[in-house]
């Protein structure tokens, strides 16, 4: 990762002394805005505009493990929960299928920095992985809708489906459209 990549917003969920321990080591190069909220009612209300999550838990509890994993809003965010040291080998087993990171504190704020760093490197590949597969999953609802309007243009005038392939080609390129809005209207006007 490059400091010419777009910072991500990160929320921090911690007291206020580990708060302050923890946004003083992000680089605001990497990580902007930093917002620090000390109670989970603050979290729960504004974690959806955050790209990484940062949550300071002394116990390392079973509640903080669950909210860590809801914060991730479905593989949408990374999340890092930093836990003590006697609570990260329960919350490593317990979270190892969730895509929430964990370290153990004590730690340094170089050991801070370099995790928040692992989570924002991973948040940008889920971002793109996410945007390829929606780039896809468009894509197959297209060739899914050019497939009903060639059957359409087959059932209906009598079409092979090498000729309802041309007309649709053909229909793109004369009126400068894509062959999704072509099929469109072909389902529109004999689909009814």
């Amino acid at each position: 990762m490059t400091k010419e990549s777009n910072p991500g917003s990160v929320l921090i969920i911690a007291s206020p002394d580990a708060s302050d321990f923890i946004s003083k080591h992000l680089d605001g190069a990497y990580f902007f805005p930093v917002t620090c909220v000390s109670s989970v009612d603050e979290a729960n209300n504004a974690s959806d505009a955050y790209d990484d999550i940062i949550i300071c838990s002394k116990s390392g509890a079973a509640a903080d493990r669950a909210l860590a994993v809801k914060m991730t809003g479905g593989g949408a965010r990374g999340v890092l929960l930093i836990v003590s040291e006697s609570a990260y080998a329960a919350s490593c087993e317990a979270l190892k299928m969730t895509g929430v990171l964990v370290l153990s504190m004590p730690c340094s704020g170089k050991t801070v920095f370099e995790a928040a760093m692992m989570l924002r490197a991973m948040n940008e590949r889920l971002c793109g992985e996410r945007s390829q597969r929606s780039r896809l999953e468009e894509k197959i609802g297209e060739e899914r809708l050019v497939s009903r309007a060639k059957l359409t243009l087959i059932t209906t005038l009598g079409m092979s489906e090498d000729e309802a392939h041309r007309y649709i080609e053909k229909q793109a390129m004369d009126m400068r459209a894509t062959r999704r809005a072509v099929a469109e209207n072909i389902l529109k006007t004999y689909e009814n």
